[in-house]
């Protein structure tokens, strides 16, 4: 017997079914699986999106390069739904078919450039955004556009969010014929649907002969900073925040509550505080919260015997954060002290899952790390479970991967479904 989740579908009154970990995979029958089907309005008719399955008209070329449309997915040669002729999400079942705010049947790809310097004083730095709808850290990044290879999608979108669409292309020649790819695969989005996912390659382009000295970083529409911001380091050396030492706690389930999180963590000291972020529009958690303690060592020991407990069916990830909730996200409704949640919007060059309110159904998405979906896993040779929707970033990702780390955030100003981005870590 199955149950609907209480949090709908982004933007959208459709909820998903409530997925066993034990029967996500396709390979195991279930017979009385019935998902809602669900496309947004706002998908139909693009020029980035695909008709209806069942349009006469429409004769994809599937697990191959259709045209200028790349149908391939990276992850594995997926299948097809004998009833509706549907792809199928090769990670399994995620509680709702359709497209959801995606525009392609099967995979949609994206692609993240992580742009890195080595500073004068001897640290690694990289380049990020902050978004200026909801003040979050992203990394740059967008949807590949019909026809467009991966490099040209990488350098376009750091051109458009890092460089206000100045392309300085002689600057940057040799800093883009020196990438390095780090991931290739499936992203655990929250918008990803039995029909249609999201998937990406991140090049990490590091800057050795000071190249950037000479470029011009300008903030894209969608960003209000864009400072050069160091990586690294030892994550016992957060500063106190209002006096208080705030854990970031990842990978939280839908269904915990910051009741949950206190009970978890008051036994380790006295807490001033906790918080777990929600979504302005569903309501529904963005999978991380904060935990507050009014005594560094408190907040130290409750890391270290916190950290990969499980809470509510997930592996919390706990660090010292490097910042605190951002300040419009306090004294609202939700979670711990309440919180503005960020906005999503359906679809356009940045890739984050937001609902924008003012533009029109183009494409956005910058990079903050997404979070996990209810339906997912972090990545495709996991073991058999399903990962719920959230928007921190995917349960234990594979440490190499840049996808693990990142939140991906929208733009308001953007266009609907195609945001994307990955904010950094905390």
């Amino acid at each position: 017997m199955w149950v609907r989740i209480k949090v709908p579908y982004l933007g959208s009154q459709i909820h998903r079914v409530s997925v066993p970990d034990d029967l996500v995979k396709w390979s195991r029958e279930w017979v009385e699986y019935t998902p809602p089907v669900y496309t947004d309005q706002k998908v139909h008719g693009q020029d980035w999106s695909d008709p209806e399955i069942n349009d006469g008209r429409f004769k994809p070329a599937w697990n191959s390069i259709d045209g200028k449309i790349n149908r391939v997915s990276y992850v594995c040669q997926y299948s097809f739904d004998t009833k509706t002729l549907c792809p199928l999400n090769p990670i399994g079942r995620t509680g709702i078919a359709g497209r959801g705010l995606l525009g392609r049947w099967g995979p949609n790809h994206a692609a993240d450039p992580i742009v890195s310097r080595i500073s004068d004083d001897g640290h690694l730095e990289f380049v990020a955004i902050q978004r200026r709808d909801n003040g979050e850290w992203a990394i740059p990044g967008g949807m590949v556009d019909a026809g467009e290879n991966v490099s040209q999608t990488l350098q376009r979108e750091f051109a458009e969010e890092a460089m206000h669409g100045v392309v300085d292309k002689e600057s940057l020649k040799e800093l883009w014929s020196n990438g390095k790819e780090l991931y290739r695969g499936y992203v655990d989005d929250p918008r990803n649907t039995d029909n249609s996912w999201m998937e990406t390659v991140v090049f990490n382009f590091h800057d050795s002969e000071g190249l950037l000295k000479n470029v011009d970083l300008q903030a894209g529409d969608d960003a209000k900073a864009l400072p050069m911001n160091r990586g690294g380091g030892d994550r016992r050396a957060a500063p106190d925040i209002n006096g208080l030492t705030s854990l970031k706690i990842d990978n939280l389930s839908y269904q915990t509550t910051p009741n949950d999180l206190r009970r978890v963590f008051d036994r380790y000291g006295d807490i001033g505080d906790v918080h777990i972020p929600r979504d302005k529009y569903s309501r529904q958690s963005k999978g991380f919260g904060f935990v507050r303690f009014y005594e560094r060592r408190d907040a130290e020991h409750a890391l270290d015997r916190t950290d990969g407990k499980l809470v509510d069916g997930r592996e919390l990830r706990v660090t010292l954060a490097k910042y605190d909730r951002p300040s419009d996200e306090r004294g609202g409704r939700g979670g711990g002290s309440g919180g503005r949640r960020r906005s999503r919007s359906p679809r356009r060059r940045s890739r984050s899952p937001r609902y924008s309110r003012s533009r029109s159904p183009r494409r956005s998405r910058s990079r903050t790390r997404s979070p996990p979906s209810r339906d997912r896993r972090d990545s495709p040779d996991r073991r058999d479970r399903s990962a719920s929707r959230s928007r921190s970033p995917p349960a234990r990702e594979d440490a190499s991967s840049p996808i693990g780390r990142r939140s991906k955030s929208r733009s308001a100003s953007r266009s609907p479904s195609r945001s994307r981005s990955r904010s950094n870590s905390r």
